[in-house]
């Protein structure tokens, strides 16, 4: 598990996607407390995303969930990624840092 890069650390959301409680639902598989992504139409851990730099993707959205020999798995499942603040995030850093509307505070996740 890896914390981001030097220069564009992982940030925590938890606090965050808690505070969503009109969103709450339940992780499918483990029943783990969660909130619906409005952009993947999913129940999501409410540590999604934070804190590390994992596969979030391939364990939590079913498109990444092969269950037979001829499904294909999206190349994005299989990519390590994490919140990071893009103000702080460093010019020099070998982070992509993704800018957009969705993912600002301002719109609910």
């Amino acid at each position: 598990m890896v914390p981001g890069n030097q220069g564009c650390p992982c940030i925590n959301e938890v606090a965050t996607l808690s505070s969503l409680t009109e969103r709450s639902c339940e992780v499918a598989f483990t029943g783990d407390p969660g909130v619906l992504s409005k952009m993947a139409g999913f129940c999501v851990p409410i540590s999604y995303g934070s804190s590390k730099c994992l596969q979030h993707d391939l364990h939590n959205d079913p498109a990444c969930f092969g269950d037979g020999d001829d499904i294909i798995i999206p190349a994005y499942c299989f990519r390590p990624w994490c919140y990071v603040d893009a103000d702080v995030c460093a010019r020099e850093s070998n982070e992509r840092v993704y800018r957009s509307d969705y993912f600002n505070i301002a719109s609910g996740v």
